[in-house]
């Protein structure tokens, strides 16, 4: 990040002569620097004698925004990678992993115009409106292990839907999450390893955040939290995208420290809360099979475990499994 938007991101004035002295450059300088920076979209006013102060833009996803609001350790304090429009955030946060970036590098965008959903479905992020990042991770677990970020990511987006919005999503094996029936978030993870084991997970996360509708196929299967919260109150205002990253990214680093702290035992109870399949016939669509199953739990490695009909446990791996009565199975 910038060392002036640095210096800036207190919120509080900072003297041109302070400026001067930290950075080492003239007044006539900082002045340059300042106006580079509005161009860019920051909100820097000149108080008189006082200095310059960075004021908040409601739902600016700038990377100074970004870092003065969060409360973090380590996520989101690497590099922050931001384009207005990005084709994929994922492929982004790859190149930053490849580079050497730190655990906590973002990828984001305020539009994304090539993102990927599971099974190669696309993603829709329209401009302004959505939430699109993708996370550089280097957890500390084997590489059998790295599926397990998912499903970190997937309670951290609910954990952070209801630290901001007061909803309760739920999550759809293995990471889909959804509302009131329809997707809300969609997370694709894609894993690196080496000859030493896993490099590094990046999961890519889609937050429908502020669409007032979807169209075609999406109409009934897919919300945002703005469509959620006008069925209570019509005059709702937008969701600040900002502060839903900045939870985001707060419940996503408890998440992953309980994983190398313990492995699934540390996120099972905030996940199994919030898994929607748990207790029903789900639909379990593979690549050499469908069958219909009860759905009774999540193992170690994040497989699901179910029932099938002639009381065979077995453990699905992958494949697309619908829940009777959600997402498209009646």
């Amino acid at each position: 990040m910038d060392e002036l938007l640095g210096l800036l991101s207190a919120n509080a004035c900072v003297s041109g002569e302070g400026l001067c002295q930290r950075l080492g450059i003239t007044r006539a300088a900082v002045w340059k620097r300042v106006e580079k920076l509005r161009a860019q979209g920051y909100d820097i006013r000149s108080a008189g004698r006082l200095g310059y102060r960075l004021v908040a833009v409601d739902n600016s996803l700038l990377p100074g925004y970004v870092v003065r609001d969060l409360t973090t350790r380590w996520a989101g304090r690497g590099e922050i990678r931001y384009r207005a429009e990005m084709g994929s955030t994922n492929a982004e946060a790859r190149e930053l992993a490849r580079a050497g970036a730190p655990q906590g590098s973002l990828a984001l965008c305020d539009q994304q115009t090539a993102g990927r959903g599971r099974l190669g479905r696309a993603w829709v992020t329209p401009k302004g409106v959505a939430l699109t990042v993708s996370v550089v991770l280097r957890p500390r677990l084997e590489t059998e292990l790295a599926q397990l970020c998912t499903l970190a990511a997937a309670v951290a987006a609910c954990q952070a839907v209801e630290e901001v919005c007061g909803l309760t999503p739920g999550i759809k094996w293995p990471n889909d999450v959804v509302l009131d029936g329809r997707k809300l978030v969609g997370i694709l993870s894609e894993m690196y390893a080496g000859a030493d084991g896993l490099s590094c997970v990046v999961p890519g996360v889609g937050f429908n955040v502020n669409q007032e509708r979807f169209d075609g196929e999406l109409a009934d299967k897919a919300v945002s939290l703005l469509m959620r919260r006008r069925q209570a109150d019509p005059a709702a205002r937008p969701i600040c995208r900002r502060k839903l990253l900045v939870a985001f990214l707060s419940h996503l680093e408890n998440a992953v420290d309980a994983l190398e702290r313990e492995g699934m035992a540390g996120i099972r109870t905030a996940y199994e809360a919030r898994a929607v399949m748990l207790g029903r016939e789900v639909r379990v669509v593979g690549a050499q099979e469908s069958y219909t199953a009860l759905a009774l739990g999540v193992d170690d490695t994040g497989a699901l475990l179910v029932r099938d009909s002639d009381g065979t446990m077995r453990r699905v791996l992958s494949g697309d499994v619908s829940v009777r009565g959600l997402m498209g199975y009646c």
